[in-house]
């Protein structure tokens, strides 16, 4: 009797032992694949990058593992501002994925840009951007067809000139894209009625009252307002009695109230038909909701 004891605690210790063992790796491994933190060895350029670019997740993946974005380095003036290239694109082809962008100045805490001002999405239709290339030396291929903008990236940026810190955004290093406060009590219903009265007076196609897809964070003023990329997926019957679906893509800034809700104004939410020209369209944005920079 006492020998069946000892095999069953004996036997029972062994299947918790491999139970947790599965368990703690299955954690560690799922940590490992959902983990969307940058531990690449620019984090102040990533830092520049996730607070700038208009609709960007700050990580790119295959749809299993997650990776980090490519990040390469271009070009230094002579007072230290870096031209770089940032790509979070892993074959899947989204419309915000690649920019080239500038940083004026980084030290040991912080990151300095300006912003609205420091970057252009680069969009490319090559079989070589939606392969699924892990080349650190992608941004070449970009190179030749955006150098006009890339004029224009340095001449808004104050290339090979004194630095002007009072121009800049001063934003603290960091090794993940930020989240926004405002959407983060969960008032998607009111994005949603917002986004679909806008979409509705603006002519849009589509019956879905209930559009929005997702919605990603980007920046915010000084005052708490904040900007976020909505991408929403609408369906419509058209003359062949058939359903059609669009992609839809909006600029909104939201912001809270004294009755602990939030502000979408018609005017806090603006189209964006040309995503080539995103960055000039939420400069527009800001200008009319009074955006005050940081």
């Amino acid at each position: 009797m006492v020998n069946k004891l000892k095999k069953s605690k004996l036997l029972f210790i062994l299947i918790y032992t491999v139970v947790t063992t599965i368990v703690l790796s299955s954690c560690n491994f799922l940590c490992t694949v959902f983990d969307y933190s940058y531990d690449g060895d620019h984090e102040d350029l990533y830092t520049v990058a996730v607070n700038n670019i208009f609709g960007i997740y700050g990580h790119t993946n295959n749809g299993e593992i997650s990776y980090n974005p490519e990040i390469s380095i271009i070009e230094e003036d002579k007072y230290g501002r870096v031209l770089f290239f940032y790509n979070e694109r892993y074959g899947r082809g989204a419309d915000y994925d690649m920019a080239f962008l500038i940083m004026q100045k980084s030290d040991d805490k912080y990151v300095y840009y300006y912003q609205d001002s420091c970057y252009f999405p680069f969009f490319d239709t090559s079989d070589y951007f939606y392969d699924g290339h892990d080349d650190s030396e992608e941004y070449k291929n970009a190179l030749e067809p955006a150098k006009e903008q890339i004029e224009e990236l340095k001449n808004n940026n104050d290339w090979n000139k004194n630095l002007k810190l009072e121009k800049c955004t001063k934003t603290k290093i960091s090794n993940e894209k930020p989240e926004g406060d405002n959407m983060s009590l969960g008032y998607e219903e009111d994005l949603n009625a917002a986004i679909y009265s806008y979409a509705k007076k603006n002519g849009n196609k589509g019956t879905d009252d209930d559009p929005v897809h997702s919605y990603k964070y980007c920046n915010r003023d000084i005052n708490g307002k904040e900007l976020y990329y909505v991408y929403c997926i609408r369906s419509y019957t058209n003359e062949s009695n058939e359903v059609e679906y669009l992609d839809n893509y909006y600029a909104v800034i939201i912001s809270t109230n004294d009755n602990y809700g939030i502000d979408i104004p018609e005017k806090s939410i603006i189209e964006i038909t040309d995503v080539t020209k995103s960055y000039e369209i939420i400069k527009q944005l800001k200008a009319q909701n009074n955006w005050q920079y940081p």
